[in-house]
C-alpha cells in the first residue's frame, strides 16, 4: 500500500499536467466558438437574479417563498433575451427577416411570462407553497430549491439560447470568411419553414395553449366557494390528471425540436459535446422534474392523502390517465 502512495516520477504535477492541458483546451474551444462566453453570461444573469431573490427571501421575508416562482419567471425571460443580445439577434424590425432565434425567444418569453403570472397570483392567494414547508425551517435547506431553480431556468431555456448562439456564430463566420460554408449563410436567411419546423412550431403553440387552458380551468374551479376542498375533474382535467404538465412537456419538446432543426448542423461544441444535442436537456430536465421529482409524485401523494377514501376520487383516478390525455376508461359497475 505504501508503495502505491509514493510520489510518482516527475512529481504530482506530471500526473496532473494532461488533465490541465485538456481543461485548458476545452476552455479555449469554448471561447473560440463564442459559446462559453455567451452561455457563461446567461448563467451569470440567472444565478445573479436567483442569488438576490434568495437573499431577499432570507433577510427580509424570513425564508418566505412569496417571490420564488416570480424570480424563476424573470430568469426564464432573462436567459433567452441575454443569449439573443450577446449573439446580436435583432428584435426589430421582425418582418420581413423573421428568424428561428426570434421565434424561440418570443415563445419562451410568452411561456415564462404567463406561467410566472399564474404562479405569483396563486402564491398571493394561497399564502404558501406546500412543497417548502419543511425546507423553510432551515436556511441551509432553504438554499436547495433556489439552487435547483437556477439549474432549471438555465437548462429549460437552452433551446432558445443555443439557437441564438448558432446565429451569433454564423455572423462571426460570415464576417470573417471569404467563402463561408453555406450552413452559416442559411442560418442568417429569413425563415422559410420546412414541414418539420412548421410541425415543431405548431406543437410549441399547442403546448402553450394546453398548459394555459388547464391552469385557468383549475384557477376558476378553485375560485368558487362551492368547490372548496374538492378535486377538479372537468375540462381538460377529465382527460388527464395533470394536463398542465402535459402541455409544458409538449411545449419544451416542440421548442427543442425547432431549435435543433435550426442549429443541428452547427459545429459548436461545449466541453467536447455538440451544442445542438444539449438542446434536448430542456425537455429532458422538465420531464424529469415534473414526472419524477417535484410535480406529479408530490401532487399524487397529496391527493391520495386528501381524497384517497373518496369513492368519486377513486373512480376518477382509476379511469383518468395520469399525464397523457385520453378518454376516461369506463369502469365496470360493481
Amino acid at each position: 500500500l505504501g508503495k502505491d502512495l509514493r510520489t510518482p516520477p516527475g512529481g504530482w504535477p506530471s500526473m496532473l499536467s494532461p488533465a490541465l492541458k485538456s481543461l485548458t483546451k476545452s476552455l479555449r474551444t469554448l471561447v473560440d466558438n463564442h459559446v462559453g462566453g455567451a452561455l457563461g453570461s446567461v448563467f451569470a444573469v440567472v444565478g445573479g437574479i436567483q442569488a438576490l431573490a434568495f437573499l431577499h427571501s432570507v433577510v427580509f421575508l424570513r425564508n418566505s417563498e412569496k417571490y420564488y416562482d416570480l424570480s424563476g419567471a424573470i430568469c426564464n425571460i432573462a436567459a433567452p433575451v441575454t443569449a439573443a443580445l450577446v449573439s446580436n439577434v435583432k428584435f426589430w424590425p421582425v418582418l420581413p427577416n423573421l428568424s428561428v432565434p426570434q421565434i424561440l425567444v418570443a415563445l419562451v418569453v410568452t411561456w415564462a411570462g404567463r406561467l410566472g403570472y399564474f404562479l405569483f397570483l396563486r402564491i398571493l392567494r394561497d399564502g404558501e407553497d406546500r412543497r417548502f414547508r419543511e425546507l423553510k425551517k432551515s436556511t441551509l435547506l432553504w438554499v436547495f430549491p433556489w439552487v435547483m431553480q437556477t439549474a432549471w431556468c438555465f437548462l429549460v431555456t437552452l433551446h432558445s439560447s443555443i439557437a441564438s448562439l448558432h446565429h451569433g456564430r454564423a455572423l462571426q463566420v460570415v464576417a470573417s470568411a471569404k467563402q463561408p460554408d453555406p450552413k452559416w449563410l442559411n442560418a442568417l436567411q429569413p425563415w422559410e419553414p420546412t414541414v418539420p419546423e412548421a410541425i415543431a412550431l405548431a406543437g410549441a403553440v399547442l403546448g402553450l395553449l394546453i398548459e394555459a387552458v388547464a391552469d385557468n380551468e383549475k384557477r376558476r374551479f378553485r375560485s368558487k366557494s362551492e368547490n372548496r376542498g374538492k378535486f377538479i375533474s372537468c375540462g381538460t382535467w377529465r382527460y388527464s390528471r395533470h394536463p398542465n404538465y402535459f402541455g409544458e412537456i409538449v411545449f419544451q419538446t416542440s421548442a427543442a425540436a425547432l431549435a435543433w432543426l435550426y442549429a443541428r448542423s452547427s459545429g459548436i461544441h461545449v466541453f467536447g459535446l455538440p451544442a445542438p444535442w444539449l438542446i434536448w436537456l430542456a425537455p429532458a430536465f422538465t420531464t424529469f422534474l415534473l414526472v419524477g421529482v417535484s410535480g406529479i409524485p408530490l401532487l399524487e401523494s397529496y391527493a391520495d392523502k386528501k381524497w384517497g377514501k373518496d369513492p368519486a376520487y377513486q373512480q376518477y383516478k382509476a379511469s383518468t390517465p395520469v399525464l397523457i390525455p385520453w378518454f376516461p376508461r369506463k369502469m365496470k359497475s360493481s
